[in-house]
């Protein structure tokens, strides 16, 4: 990871490398290859000196969004063979400590005043902490307060000016470059069902990463006139290698200013051509275009007849954004990814067959879907260019082997193309930070990386994702479910926004607690004769919960139309919900109930909505 940029800088002549966007001037501030190399010199021998980190030992925290500094502390850290330990910036102090203690941090860096407030608050449940570092560039936010204030809590508070500096007066020229097999982060995975879980990742597991992406991305891979936006979260493993492949070719990346209210104004300024997404993204920004048509029947036609027109160039494997479609009708939505957008990759949820269909049609750029975990640094299967087919993640990377094998209890059999999918290859993890029983249960002697997902394999090589093996559970009658695989395919309901199935064993029945399209169940209301008294928007969550099942007749309407998508899609009656609770307001990362990779964390929700998930089984008793 430490020659990533040297490489970088052979490749683009010491071109543009590091862009932030600047929220004064509204344009992006650069640096080029030789400055960040310089810069990341200097922080890399500082921290040696300041604190006391050795080599192939020491462990540091970062604790930020991401940012310029985030990218020059990181791989000044690779310069000394460090082991970076990322802490998501959304996690909260509780599990900021957690991952602090587990991993013995003596050093954490952040970016704001409000997150060293969160440390500084719960001082006494970080045991190991020393040093914080201010890891934005401008440190006039370091006031004279500030640094008593983390004084008292017994840590010290260097700038990352200070430790630049430091580095200059001190430079240290013993060779302590990592070797292939060492220790390059430990990654904790964001946690849908519990505690993060710190997964062990080496050099090796993650340069076979990168290079097998850009080799299975063919001529479609980064290349030193490339610029990526940096949206998802740098802790987040998908994000870390997207950049390290778009550095290594010599490329650029640029940090917006991680006010996401901003970002679609900002995109118009950076003008990425390569962005990574989750498909929650491009569910909302499909959702969107359709929103604005719903209501005009003339735009809904166009854009109908638009599609169906240049779908006719996808079929035929070919990607334009030239027709006079694009002119009439899809150059809007082009310009909103800043009209150079070239390549999108997507990956942490299975994206829907219809929307990725519409994206490459509207958008006019390739789409590559990928399938992985963090146990595997990132994709471990992804589309090859030039198929257009849905319904799929692609073949294996050339960096693994990838099999089947029976799950008998959920009636899936290897013989049949079916089964759990395992994963083995350099990519695949050393195993889970100070958690061996963990580590066993899903690395086996042989090498293999256990999903927990179920996948098929298709006539033509392709892996598809079927089900999912963790988080299942049984209903009553003894028949198995698996929620994931039911919101995969409920959420393609236009009522719907977010959905989470619940059952247990104790129960014949599912449940379903959801945040309704509203805008459109308002544009059905004559039609469906729901007698709204009011604008569906103007309801508080209580009216829109307030009448009995029976006679809720907006429920009636989500539920007929729940049953109508899961029909389509081969779910059977016990795998739909039978009641329902209406939440106005989104999941968020904010209140806990979403992981940074926006999945929905199901523990926390189960317990955020206990009285509610009683009530609806109380509804369905009587």
């Amino acid at each position: 990871m430490n020659e990533i940029f040297e490489r970088g800088l052979q490749q683009s002549k010491n071109g543009k490398c590091l862009g932030q966007y600047n929220t004064e001037t509204k344009t992006i501030d650069w640096f080029n290859y030789y400055d960040v190399m310089q810069r990341m010199k200097l922080i890399a021998d500082g921290i040696i000196k300041l604190f006391n980190l050795k080599p192939k030992k020491s462990l540091l925290g970062i604790y930020s969004i991401n940012c310029m500094e985030y990218t020059l502390i990181e791989y000044a850290c690779y310069q000394h063979s460090l082991v970076i330990v990322p802490i998501y910036d959304t996690l909260g102090s509780n599990i900021a400590s957690f991952i602090a203690n587990q991993a013995e941090l003596t050093t954490i860096a952040c970016d704001t005043i409000e997150r060293l407030d969160r440390i500084l608050e719960q001082a006494q449940l970080f045991h190991h902490l020393k040093h914080l570092i201010w890891l934005k560039t401008n440190d006039q936010q370091i006031t004279i307060e500030i640094r008593n204030k983390v004084m008292e809590k017994g840590f010290q508070l260097y700038t990352l000016k200070e430790i630049e500096t430091t580095g200059a007066d001190n430079p240290i020229h013993d060779d302590n470059k990592p070797k292939i097999n060492d220790l390059a982060i430990i990654c904790y995975t964001s946690g849908t069902t519990g505690t993060p879980k710190g997964v062990i990742l080496t050099h090796e597991n993650i340069i076979a990463s990168i290079t097998s992406i850009s080799i299975h991305l063919m001529d479609q891979h980064a290349t030193v006139d490339d610029i990526m936006i940096s949206i998802l979260p740098l802790a987040h493993m998908f994000q870390r290698i997207g950049e390290a492949a778009v550095f290594i070719e010599g490329g650029k990346v640029v940090y917006y200013s991680g006010d996401i209210r901003q970002l679609a104004q900002e995109i118009l300024i950076i003008k990425p051509t390569i962005m990574l997404a989750v498909p929650r993204l491009l569910n909302r920004i499909h959702d969107t275009i359709y929103s604005k048509v719903r209501n005009n029947i003339l735009k809904r036609w166009l854009l109908h007849l638009a599609y169906r027109q240049k779908h006719k160039y996808l079929a035929r494997h070919v990607i334009r954004n030239n027709t006079i479609w694009d002119r009439l009708v899809f150059n809007r939505v082009r310009k909103n990814f800043g009209s150079n957008i070239r390549l999108i990759c997507v990956g942490a949820a299975p994206l829907s067959s219809d929307v990725l269909d519409f994206l490459r049609v509207a958008i006019g750029c390739v789409i590559s879907e990928g399938y992985g975990q963090t146990e595997c640094v990132g994709p471990c299967t992804a589309t090859l260019m030039g198929d257009e087919t849905t319904g799929h993640v692609g073949p294996p990377l050339v960096s693994c082997i990838v099999k089947l094998v029976d799950v008998p209890e959920m009636d899936y059999n290897s013989c049949d193309g079916r089964g759990e999918i395992l994963v083995k290859g350099p990519i695949v993890f050393q195993g889970y930070f100070k958690m061996p029983q963990l580590t066993s249960d899903t690395l086996d002697k042989d090498g293999w990386l256990h999903t927990g997902d179920i996948g098929y394999w298709s006539s033509d090589g392709t892996l598809r994702l079927i089900d999912r093996k963790k988080n299942i559970f049984k209903l009553q009658q003894g028949e198995y479910i698996a929620p994931e695989k039911i919101e995969n395919i409920l959420i393609n309901s236009q009522c719907v926004q977010q959905i989470f199935i619940h059952g247990n064993v104790f129960k014949s029945m599912l449940i379903a607690i959801i945040v309704p399209d509203l805008d459109y169940i308002q544009s059905l209301s004559h039609q469906q004769r729901l007698n709204l008294q009011q604008p569906l928007k103007e309801c508080t969550e209580q009216q829109l919960n307030s009448q009995p099942l029976q006679t809720n007749r907006l429920k009636e309407l989500i539920i007929n139309d729940l049953k109508r998508i899961g029909q389509a899609n081969g779910l059977k009656s016990f795998e739909l919900p039978k009641n329902i609770y209406l939440r106005k307001k989104l999941f968020t990362i904010e209140d806990g109930l979403l992981t940074p990779t926006l999945k929905s964390k199901r523990n926390a929700i189960h317990n955020y909505f206990t009285k509610e998930i009683e009530m609806l089984y109380k509804e369905l008793e009587q």
